[in-house]
């Protein structure tokens, strides 16, 4: 039984979460202001609902609230406020392996601007509602060329 589910297709996401750096005097406010981050992560799953529940596991330990994260020169004691996913969609070239992608900051962002961004559950929920009537595609892969892996090297 095991083995079948090792069987099982995978495909890859591209998912970007995002985060609010919140200084750390300003944490208990309303609406604070921070440092948005949105991290891309590349990660395969069977479905999109798998991808998806690795996405809230990756966007939960990113959050620390507890002041240990430090940002900026000097270093400035934060806390770093999981907000959600902001987009996660299947890739469709096939891809031999995966690391994160990039990281990108917008300083002086509001928390209510930044979940703003955020795919609501209904959105998340319409994708895979989708993903099981249509059914995931077959990755493809480009033909660039028999020397093209030679390239750069």
């Amino acid at each position: 039984m095991a083995g079948e589910a090792n069987q099982k297709q995978r495909y890859w996401y591209f998912l970007r979460i995002a985060l609010l750096a919140i200084p750390w005097d300003s944490r208990e406010e309303k609406d604070p202001r921070g440092m948005r981050i949105l991290r891309s992560y590349l990660v395969t799953a069977p479905s999109l609902s798998s991808a998806l529940k690795k996405a809230y596991r990756i966007l939960s330990t990113n959050e620390n609230l507890t002041g240990s994260t430090v940002v900026g020169k000097p270093p400035q004691k934060v806390a770093l406020k999981a907000i959600g996913i902001s987009n996660i969609e299947q890739i469709e070239e096939q891809i031999e392996s995966g690391a994160e992608v990039f990281e990108e900051i917008l300083v002086n962002v509001r928390l209510s601007d930044a979940a703003s961004d955020i795919l609501s559950d209904s959105e998340l929920n319409e994708e895979i509602e989708k993903e099981n009537k249509q059914g995931t595609f077959q990755p493809i892969q480009p033909y660039w060329g028999d020397d093209f892996d030679e390239l750069g090297e």
